[in-house]
C-alpha cells in the first residue's frame, strides 16, 4: 500500500478522528472507505469537461 499526503482543515480532521473513534476504525480506514464510496457513487457521471461545456452551451 502506498502513502498519500493531502491537506485538510483542522475542523475536518477533528471530525474525522471523532467518527473513526466512534466507528472503531483507523483514520486511514475511514478515508479509504469514503474514497471508494465516492468513486462508486460518481462512476457513471460524464467527464467534468463535458458537463461544463453542456452548462456553458445551455
Amino acid at each position: 500500500m502506498r502513502v498519500v499526503t493531502f491537506k485538510i482543515r483542522d475542523e475536518e480532521l477533528e471530525e474525522l478522528d471523532r467518527f473513526a473513534a466512534r466507528s472503531g476504525l483507523t483514520r486511514s480506514d475511514v478515508i479509504r472507505k469514503a474514497i471508494k464510496e465516492y468513486i462508486r457513487g460518481n462512476a457513471r457521471l460524464p467527464p467534468i469537461r463535458y458537463r461544463i461545456r453542456k452548462i456553458v452551451l445551455t
